[in-house]
């Protein structure tokens, strides 16, 4: 219809979620410009840090007060939960122009995005095929297209908003992007509802689960995180880990331990390799690395063969390794060794 229009149209601006670049109209409308990620288009459907310092001064400011801030430190908190979307490498980040009138006119933080449903395609094509959120790496081909007969997971989540562009670098002539959540909004949210779906129980479940592996890492307690973990890998159901690997395993706990709010960092690299996951605490860093059907004795071995401690002997940090062997018959942890350095 817009094509058979175009003699009356003088400008057409169409938008929408996914991008479908062989089976589109695009075959058809093949003069239009995509500005997918124009660097002049980065900012059009966003609040810059000026846009919102300039016209919302108001709202800021009793916003600060409602929550006992000031306003430079209620306007940081704005940008930790509701800032972080770019369109464009060099772009500056835009805030959720829904998310911060929602925080406004509520008068405190939460995950206002969520309310708006997350959709369950993305969830379930996680569950078939865990994502490591770690480390999501994507060329530019791959990021600016959308099949609908082979949909890549990351392209989708970028595409939908629930990844965005943390740092990108050229390699010759192809540029390849390292992608991250935008927010804790974004974060705490989706990484809730996909634990519940790797549990088979909803999100409250699994964030009760999750919530005792985080207090009783910052507590201290090793033995407790491992009982909390083996409890939520028990009802993990059989379907989701019929295709195992030591990284789907890392994944889920990643997720688990990210859903919460604890800094958690995967393959984090060395100069002698890449530990599987490590979790900063402001006392504490726990070194963990996972085994599949192999036991944690190897784990442990490859922590300190490769000195992953060492990153951390000036941290002035109790640094504590724990290797965990899963077992791919049982689904679940089955053996594990804890060792504190001095």
């Amino acid at each position: 219809m817009i094509k058979t229009q175009e003699s009356k149209q003088r400008f057409s601006f169409i938008t929408g979620v996914s991008k479908f670049s062989k089976v589109s109209i695009f075959s058809d409308l093949n003069n239009l410009k995509d500005w997918t990620m124009h660097p002049r288009a980065a900012t059009l459907f966003g609040y810059t840090h000026d846009d919102v310092l300039k016209f919302f001064p108001g709202c800021v400011h009793a916003f600060a007060e409602a929550n006992g801030l000031s306003d430079e430190g209620a306007f940081a908190k704005i940008i930790e939960w509701y800032d972080g979307y770019k369109f464009e490498e060099n772009a500056t980040p835009v805030i959720n122009p829904v998310s911060l009138g929602l925080c406004f006119d509520n008068g405190k933080f939460a995950d206002y995005w969520s309310d708006t449903a997350i959709p369950t395609f993305l969830i379930d094509i996680l569950k078939k095929h865990p994502l490591d959120f770690s480390t999501v790496d994507i060329s530019e081909p791959e990021l600016n297209a959308y099949e609908p007969d082979r949909p890549g997971i990351v392209t989708l989540l970028y595409q939908t908003g629930y990844l965005m562009i943390g740092s990108f670098r050229q390699l010759g002539a192809s540029r390849r992007y390292t992608l991250c959540f935008p927010n804790l909004e974004i974060e705490n949210s989706f990484l809730e509802s996909l634990a519940g779906a790797y549990v088979g129980q909803d999100p409250g479940k699994s964030s009760g689960f999750a919530a005792k592996a985080g207090e009783a890492l910052c507590a201290h307690d090793v033995p407790a995180f491992l009982k909390a973990l083996r409890a939520f890998f028990t009802d993990i159901p059989y379907d989701l880990t019929d295709r195992q690997n030591e990284r789907m395993w890392q994944t889920i706990c990643y997720v688990v331990l990210r859903s919460i709010g604890v800094n958690v960092n995967g393959e984090v690299r060395t100069h002698d390799g890449r530990m599987d996951m490590v979790v900063d605490l402001p006392g504490d860093i726990y070194i963990i690395e996972f085994k599949l059907d192999r036991p944690a004795s190897e784990a442990m071995e490859q922590i300190k063969g490769k000195d992953y401690a060492g990153k951390y002997a000036l941290s002035g940090k109790r640094v504590t390794l724990v290797g965990i062997s899963f077992s791919s018959a049982k689904r679940t942890i089955v053996e594990e060794l804890v060792e504190k350095m001095n």
